[in-house]
Formats: C-alpha cells, sequence, structure tokens
C-alpha cells in the first residue's frame, strides 16, 4: 500500500499503518500533534509563555523573517497578550 493522507500523520499512526518511510507514504509525519499546524511557524509572546513540553523556541526565531507577523499561544492569557502586541502594529 502507498497512503496519500490529507493531513500528516502522527507518529504512533504512521507506525500503526506501517509506514516506515518515504516508501509508504506521500506526505509527512509529525512526533507531536501541535506540529500538524502551522503554529510552529510563529514565535511564543514571551519567555514566560505557556507551551507544550516539545515546544522549540529556536524554529520560530529562525523563520520570523519570512513568515507573517504573529504569535503562537497555548493559553487564554497568552493570547490576550498577543493580540495587545498585534493590534500595536495596526
Amino acid at each position: 500500500l502507498y497512503f496519500v493522507p490529507d493531513d500528516s500523520l502522527l507518529a504512533p499512526d504512521a507506525a500503526r499503518l506501517g509506514i516506515n518511510g518515504p516508501q509508504d507514504l506521500f506526505g509527512g509525519v509529525v512526533p507531536w500533534r501541535f506540529a500538524m499546524t502551522k503554529a510552529i511557524t510563529h514565535e511564543l509572546v514571551d519567555d514566560l509563555a505557556k507551551r507544550p513540553k516539545e515546544w522549540s523556541t529556536d524554529f520560530g526565531r529562525t523563520v520570523s523573517a519570512a513568515v507573517l507577523p504573529g504569535y503562537t499561544v497555548f493559553s487564554r492569557h497568552d493570547a490576550l497578550r498577543a493580540a495587545e502586541r498585534l493590534l500595536s502594529l495596526g
């Protein structure tokens, strides 16, 4: 079988389906659910913001010049702070 899913797969799901590499799949396999989204392309509001333990602060900083302004948030409090900062940009 060759899988062509409509979304990235979580690693445990890919393993359960017998997907072991590119010969089995046209798509992506990710280790964490949040990595299935565009959330990884933005930085957190600050160093105190809530985040999954697997979160990489380096990636958002690395790609920040190539993406639209924004923040990734994992709490209501951080979302409000992010909104305030973005509203100040117009």
